[in-house]
Parts: C-alpha cells; structure tokens; sequence
C-alpha cells in the first residue's frame, strides 16, 4: 500500500517500510513533500540546502527567504550567524550532507551540548552524535553486531524524516 496523503501518493514508499510513519506523519503536516516526478525517492541524498530548511524548522526557527538565488540561502545566512555552522563550512548547498554534519547541525540547533567522548559506537565518539542519540533522536544501525553511526556517510530521505520526526515528538510539537 503507497501513501496517499492530500493527494500526495509516493508509490516508493509502503506500510512495510521502516521509515512509513515518519514519511507519512510529516508528508501529512507538510513539512516534507516528494520529487517532481511523485515519488519520495526514500534512497536519495540530502543536500545541505534541504537539510539545512528541514533541521532549522524542526528547531523552531521561522522560514526564511532567499538571500541569493539560491532556495537555501536564507537558511545558510541564519545558521551561520547563529554559529550553528561555520561561515566558511558550507561552499556549495547543493552538495549531499554527511551525517557527522547532520548530528553537529541538529544538536547545535537544538541547544544541546556536546557530551564526553564514549564508546556507544563503535565508529564515532562524536559528542554531538552521542547527545543525539541519548535524546532519541538518532539510534544508528547494528547489522554487523557494532552499534554503528556511519559519521563520514551521507543520510537519505528516509533517514531525515526520521530525525525530523523525532525532533518533533521530542519537542511534543503534534504532526
């Protein structure tokens, strides 16, 4: 069974998938949409840009509007000044996020603290990653036996959604 939500159908994505609830959920409170062509695209890379607006909004910043030509700018302008990222650490919004980016963006977004180096994962001791993860908002995977977080990774559509998700039931913010 796709999704069909306000007349959104995402054919790629089904019950059985582990990430239908937070695609459903946050396609049905419009704060995710799909691709031009009506599907997801649950596999896809996540553009700076677009992680950028969706961590931003989920942290309970307001849109914000271009401030060159392009789309997420005005994101990149507001995180900058608001030390979230580096002046100097996003050159291009286009190009695909790592997940080490995505765990320092959110939790600096979030207001939380890195947290002393532990051995949670086997491939990271990152404060930011390990601060996320105590607050249910990232869980990594464990297919080799290791808790693993991938930090030089990219993350997917699917694995946004489900921070994204988080981030919202951890803020009780309703979807």
């Amino acid at each position: 069974v796709s999704i069909s939500v306000q007349d959104k159908q995402f054919p790629d994505v089904d019950q059985s998938d582990w990430f239908y609830t937070y695609v459903k959920d946050l396609s049905s409170a419009n704060i995710i949409s799909g691709l031009p062509d009506g599907s997801f695209g649950p596999t896809q890379n996540v553009s700076y840009g677009e992680a950028l607006k969706l961590v931003l909004c989920a942290a309970g910043f307001d849109l914000q509007p271009p401030v060159n030509s392009h789309w997420a700018s005005g994101y990149l302008k507001i995180a900058a000044a608001k030390g979230l990222v580096a002046p100097d650490e996003v050159t291009d919004l286009n190009t695909p996020i790592t997940r080490l980016e995505i765990a320092h963006l959110t939790a600096k977004a979030l207001g939380l603290p890195p947290l002393d180096p532990e051995a949670r994962f086997a491939d990271t001791t990152d404060g930011f990653v390990l601060a996320l993860y105590h607050c249910g908002i990232i869980s990594g995977s464990s297919s080799t036996g290791e808790l693993l977080y991938n930090p030089r990774g990219t993350i997917s559509r699917a694995e946004i959604c489900a921070v994204i998700w988080r981030i919202g039931k951890s803020n009780a913010v309703p979807y």
